[in-house]
């Protein structure tokens, strides 16, 4: 070996030890890896993972779900885009359906709800009665298939089922004094093992301080509670193994210049660890439980999770132009996907989108605009190695290759 050969050498690990991730970043390649055309209209896709590749199977538009291989073969109906749930990777699909009307007013409502695997395939089969069809049930939904839970419309009950259908648990969690038609929210670990849960009702000044913050195993049993310090919730979100929870909301009394907004992060045990001034509408980890990334309508936050401090702010929108999803690649890449809000028969879209990818340094290292192209969903579908991601648009499929 040379002397110019053994220099060379020293530079590359030199960069590799001090550079970290932006090196490893900017030696990535960004490229579409495939297309899959469709129907205009598509509003989602339902997704395979077969050795790290993301394969669509069913597209998903307003009122149905039809295979990609055959659009002539229709998995599912419904009535519109409110009648379905669908699991966050986008590998399940759950169809509510209403029997026919009762023939007199008191009498209960008929319905079922059917959750189909990627391969079209019926997983769960759930059925009961409403007082009328307005007043249905939330799902929540795992990847894994582990479980299922069901919220009932006045959020008084929390159904936990296993794999098979079969209930395992009820939980009443909200007292009978503060019933209240309220938003709730609820997220899995990616295992499928811890449920969050915030039953999504707004603080009523002067009531008696009770839990609205749980956390509980997939069976039903609760394993932490906390009273949150906020008037209303707007976001949260679980790490992949449960080492960590987020909750965003608006503070209570908040007077400026004290930020309107908070996130609290919590540790397994349900101890607060820091608060940050920002509140967020889209949440990701990392892998290793070392970052996490927050967005809202315009801005992204990337935060050490071992200082618990921000350590990056980006500002990829404004405007009509909004952040409608974020997400963390291989070797901590952020990926942002911005839109411009508008609409198109009654229904929300995003003009224009756009992916930006950043290195934890703030550099760009990827942008790719579709114009005269919008997204109803404006959201990611990864890979299980997070270095392929999906995007839909009102036309088309398309999977990105950022090895």
């Amino acid at each position: 070996m040379n002397s110019g050969q053994l220099k060379s050498i020293l530079i590359t690990i030199f960069l590799l030890i001090f550079l970290g991730n932006d090196f490893e970043a900017s030696a990535q390649t960004y490229r579409i890896e495939r297309e899959w055309l469709a129907n205009d209209g598509l509003h989602d896709v339902l997704v395979k993972r077969v050795k790290q590749q993301l394969i669509p199977t069913y597209y998903i538009y307003s009122d149905r779900a039809v295979a990609v291989a055959d659009n002539k073969q229709v998995l599912a109906r419904w009535a519109d885009c409110a009648d379905i749930n669908l699991s966050p990777g986008r590998n399940l699909c759950g169809v509510f359906s209403a029997g026919e009307p009762p023939t007199g007013r008191k009498e209960p409502w008929k319905y079922e709800f059917s959750v189909y695997d990627a391969d079209g395939k019926v997983i769960h089969e759930l059925g009961g009665t409403l007082p009328n069809i307005k007043e249905r049930p939330r799902y929540y939904l795992t990847d894994t298939r582990k479980a299922l839970i069901a919220c009932s419309y006045w959020d008084e009950q929390l159904l936990f089922y296993d794999r098979q259908g079969k209930l395992l648990n009820e939980r009443s969690l909200i007292q009978p004094e503060n019933r209240l038609m309220i938003n709730p929210k609820g997220a899995f670990d990616e295992f499928g093992g811890l449920f969050l849960f915030h039953p999504g009702r707004p603080r009523v000044a002067g009531e008696v301080d009770n839990p609205d913050l749980f956390m509980l195993l997939s069976t039903g049993t609760r394993f932490w509670q906390s009273q949150l310090p906020l008037q209303a919730t707007i976001g949260i979100g679980l790490a992949r193994h449960g080492r960590f929870a987020i909750v965003s909301g608006t503070a209570i009394n908040s007077r400026r210049p004290q930020p309107v907004y908070q996130t609290l992060l919590f540790d397994s045990l349900g101890n607060i660890l820091n608060s940050f001034p920002v509140g967020f509408r889209h949440s990701d980890f990392s892998r290793d439980d070392k970052w996490l990334l927050l967005g809202n309508d315009f801005n992204v936050y990337l935060v050490t999770l071992i200082k618990k401090a921000i350590y990056l702010e980006l500002s990829p929108a404004g405007g009509r132009r909004k952040v409608t999803d974020c997400g963390l690649l291989t070797g901590n890449r952020i990926l942002i996907l911005t839109g411009v809000e508008s609409s198109h028969q009654g229904q929300t879209i995003f003009d224009d989108p756009e992916i930006v990818i950043y290195s934890t340094a703030g550099q760009i290292l990827y942008r790719q605009i579709f114009e005269s192209d919008y997204t109803y969903s404006g959201k990611f579908t990864f890979n299980d190695s997070r270095d392929q991601f999906g995007l839909v648009l009102q036309n088309r499929y398309i999977v990105f290759n950022t090895r």
